[in-house]
């Protein structure tokens, strides 16, 4: 009794410190909100008027990507184009967009990053702090016109501060002070430019930097966790930070109006008023085809406009955009007709297609495109049935594998292309490989376009395989039995070997014309009991692979082949060998190759079928893909082939430090005779493949007798077959 009593105590004791407990984290929680400007708390209500234009910056100049400052009036960048130097440009907007290499004599140093003299100033002054490798660092003040104000050589300590660690932000305060960012720290100088100090990074990496009006500088990190961005007042004197507060967004800010800082995430634009702690929503970025990711540079001027930079950085030719925002009093953002693309449980999807929509959006007067994922657990087929069969479904469905079209097109789904591309002014189906649009045709109808395709093959060394490719059935099986234990990274287990067979010969044992299969033959028997009596590798190799390599065992790779790359001499030098791609085993030596690719469909319930058509047109003519991936486009596809020549391969662990290769002649009419000897891979045969594998996987595991199980093969690839004819 005592016992219970004595838990019964404790059990209250633990339920009064719970509560204490819950309370304490609760008042520490609202601490921490008072102290937060990491969420939004009003909308702004305002719809603005947009500009966009090319700068033509590209791609004449390459400007460095952190480099870009916005005044009022104009652009600045770094411009590294040139090996032998860098420059510093101006932009000026007045001035039709004009670039000016400004004659400032830098000589050999490298520009780490530039200040600018406000707008307000009446002459424009450049500050830069710069390098000269491997040493000799450098402060120094220049005017628009070229001539040197003052320049501060740094000591050896400073060199060394900034060799370790690379500057991304340079800002000057209303005093003339500056501050340089690094991930790790911020190097204060004085107005001469003499260094005064560092500050270091109190989190896991500082983010970026900023002048906030007359509040001062103030900077940004991530916390420790790498999740949470924080924001903090800089203190230049006490050579600190203070007043730290969790901030919205991705940690990126510029200064805005009334001593407020710009900031963004990956859905909208704010302003942040440090003084009052508020986060006030200024605009949403896909209201303005705008993609978070591109944003270089923001800034809000006096007269409440706001200028923005984008760039897309992994494509160095891609345009160097100028935004202005100006608000609308009264009206609303002029709107275009919808066009819907949907797709089924992807994050490519979302990956991919955002950026060619916002693309698409920035230059169509008539149609904005949205995307809209259907990602839900289970039966995805039911789902993206029951939305194409609404009575406002969509206008585009994007098919993850183009086998796909023939159960869309036989439930009424699609509509047919051919009308589209005969009065398009930019694409027809003469432009296109005709390997590719038989597979996208039912009946002589098209029913989808793709940008690329991919081929899906078995590759391998010459010296294991032969130099020619292309194998019969019987030579790949007797190649198993020779090489017990080959490796693959996808294992070489029985039934994927099944699986290479019936992908080359599969017409073998299915009469696609008559209907009649022969599963229960003893052809298919002999194949069964063969490969049951094999010795086969059953791992996956995804992580050894590089090490099995070196050794001496065999190997059997299956690859999806998308660009001309994929056996150029740094794969050939990674393999120890020259590669061939042999091919699926078939009834003869001619080569097997399976196509396989996505597409974009126009849905016939679609409200909006040209706004959808055009759309899949400016996809069509996009090339988001690398410039030597397998395009649809004849063009294209040929000049990939030039492309893939003469792209250079450096390779780093040669006996004399580092070697140069290209592409070969030979390699590249691998690649050609590919897709010489590409099929399509049938939504049929895809299905049948299925239907054997599954009821080999337990004849393989000793479960099922072979007589049985060919049995039951027979009977139900027979029944679908006759259902399907």
């Amino acid at each position: 009794m005592s016992y219970l009593k004595n838990n019964i105590i404790f059990l209250i004791l633990f339920i009064m410190m719970a509560f204490t407990l819950s309370g304490c984290e609760e008042e520490s929680f609202k601490e921490i909100q008072n102290t937060s400007l990491s969420i939004c708390v009003d909308s702004a209500g305002k719809v603005y008027k947009t500009d966009l234009q090319d700068s033509h910056i590209t791609p004449d100049y390459r400007p460095l990507s952190t480099s870009f400052v916005l005044t009022g009036d104009k652009l600045y960048f770094i411009n590294t184009k040139e090996m032998s130097g860098q420059n510093i440009c101006e932009l000026s907007f007045q001035n039709a967009y004009a670039i000016n290499s400004l004659p400032i004599d830098l000589g050999e140093a490298a520009v780490k990053a530039i200040a600018i003299e406000g707008e307000e100033a009446k002459t424009t002054t450049l500050y830069c702090l710069a390098m000269n490798m491997p040493e000799n660092g450098f402060m120094a003040a220049f005017s628009s016109d070229g001539g040197e104000i003052w320049k501060k050589e740094f000591d050896e300590g400073v060199n060394q501060l900034l060799l370790e660690n690379e500057v991304l932000r340079l800002i000057r305060d209303g005093d003339g002070r500056f501050y340089a960012l690094t991930m790790g720290w911020i190097f204060l100088f004085n107005s001469d430019g003499d260094y005064r100090g560092k500050i270091e990074c109190p989190g896991k990496a500082f983010i970026d930097i900023s002048l906030g009006g007359k509040n001062g500088i103030y900077a940004t990190y991530q916390g420790d966790s790498g999740s949470q961005s924080f924001l903090a007042k800089v203190r230049f004197q006490e050579g600190k930070l203070t007043d730290e507060k969790r901030v919205l967004g991705n940690g990126y800010i510029f200064e805005g109006t009334n001593n407020t800082l710009l900031l963004y995430d990956s859905d909208s634009v704010y302003s942040c008023e440090t003084d009052s702690e508020r986060v006030i929503k200024l605009f949403d970025l896909k209201d303005y085809n705008i993609v978070s990711g591109e944003i270089r540079s923001l800034l809000q001027t006096a007269a409440d406009e706001i200028l923005m930079v984008n760039w897309r950085l992994l494509e160095q030719s891609s345009p160097v955009e100028l935004i202005s925002f100006r608000e609308i009093e009264g009206k609303e953002i002029e709107e275009k007709q919808t066009v819907t693309l949907i797709g089924v449980n992807s994050s490519f999807m979302e990956d991919y297609f955002n950026d060619v929509i916002v693309s698409f959006n920035k230059q169509s007067n008539d149609y904005k495109v949205v995307l809209d994922v259907i990602d839900l657990p289970g039966d995805t087929d039911s789902a993206i049935n029951t939305r194409l069969m609404a009575k406002e479904s969509a206008d585009i469905l994007y098919i993850a594998d183009y086998k796909d079209i023939e159960k869309y097109q036989g439930k009424g789904y699609l509509e047919d292309l051919t009308p589209y591309l005969e009065r398009s002014e930019t694409i027809g189906k003469e432009d296109y490989l005709e390997e590719i649009l038989k597979c996208l045709e039912v009946d002589g109808k098209l029913y989808g376009m793709s940008e690329a395709f991919g081929i899906d093959t078995l590759m391998g060394r010459v010296s294991e395989l032969g130099d020619v490719s292309g194998w019969t059935q019987e030579e790949f099986l007797s190649w198993m039995k020779q090489n017990p234990k080959a490796k693959s990274p996808f294992s070489l287990d029985k039934v994927n070997v099944l699986e290479y067979c019936l992908k080359g010969n599969l017409s073998s044992y299915v009469d696609w014309e008559t209907g009649n299969v022969y599963f229960e033959g003893e052809a298919f028997k002999e194949l069964l009991s063969e490969i049951y009596a094999l010795d086969t590798d059953d791992k996956t190799h995804y992580d050894d692979w590089f090490q099995i390599l070196v050794g001496k065992e065999a190997i059997l790779e299956w690859v999806n082949v998308g660009y001309f790359e994929k056996n150029n001499i740094e794969a050939e030098h990674r393999y120890g060998d020259e590669l061939v791609f042999i091919g699926y085993p078939g009834a003869d030596k001619t080569p097997r190759h399976l196509l396989n690719m996505s597409c974009l469909s126009v849905l016939n319930r679609s409200n909006c079928k040209e706004g959808a058509f055009a759309f899949l047109e400016y996809v069509m003519g996009h090339k988001e893909y690398g410039e030597s991936t397998y395009f649809t486009k004849r063009s294209d596809f040929e000049a990939a082939k030039e492309k893939a020549l003469e792209k250079k391969v450096t390779l780093y662990d040669e006996p004399d430090g580092e070697a140069v290769f290209s592409m070969t002649e030979k390699q590249l009419e691998k690649h050609t005779e590919l897709l010489k000897y590409a099929v399509a891979d049938t939504l049929a045969a895809q299905t049948v493949r299925g239907i054997i594998l599954e009821e080999a996987q337990a004849y393989f595991q000793g479960d099922k007798e072979l007589s049985e199980t060919c049995r039951i093969i027979q009977s139900r690839v027979q029944l679908y077959v006759k259902e399907n004819q």
